[in-house]
């Protein structure tokens, strides 16, 4: 369903480190920032001091953690646009790039599950070349295959799946079928 997978995202986010988990009693009355106009008072800081590293450094973090906010709420494309700029501010940081590419193992896995493999293929062959490291990548990888037919392709992916995290249920699950 669709909310699993943004579950799932989230839970991907969080275990990259670009969400913080706060035990919240009512979300409903969690204080959300308003990244938009975030971005706004730090982009006239840096029209006022244009040689602020930290401001620069300040902003790219804002972009990034608004795009977290809009890939929560399934606004991907979105989300790709604010982490496009925060990579263009930051390109050197890991954390975002991470993001990036789970951003777009999100669209793999909706278009999957709308049965649009040729776009689920293309956006996972993104989210890897942007972290080649996503276990989940692979194994998404491996069932689009074996469910194409591909099945040494299928395995393959799966096995660097396992290769990447040895405790990947859903690779070792599908390998041994």
């Amino acid at each position: 369903s669709r909310n699993m997978v943004k579950t799932r995202l989230l839970f991907l986010l969080m275990f990259a480190g670009a969400v913080q988990a706060e035990p919240v009693e009512d979300p409903s009355q969690q204080a959300r920032p308003d990244w938009p106009l975030v971005i706004l008072q730090l982009r006239q800081q840096l029209d006022q001091w244009p040689g602020r590293v930290a401001t620069r450094k300040q902003l790219a973090v804002a972009y990034n953690n608004y795009a977290v906010s809009l890939a929560q709420t399934g606004h991907l494309a979105e989300a790709r646009e604010q982490l496009d700029q925060a990579i263009r501010i930051d390109p050197t940081n890991a954390e975002f790039r991470k993001n990036l590419a789970l951003i777009y193992l999100q669209e793999a896995q909706l278009a999957y599950q709308a049965r649009r493999t040729t776009d689920a293929k293309t956006a996972l062959e993104l989210a890897l070349e942007i972290n080649p490291d996503e276990a989940t990548a692979y194994a998404l990888l491996g069932e689009i295959e074996y469910n194409s037919q591909q099945l040494k392709q299928a395995k393959a992916a799966w096995e660097k799946a396992i290769a990447i995290n040895p405790k990947n249920s859903w690779a070792h699950n599908a390998i041994a079928i």
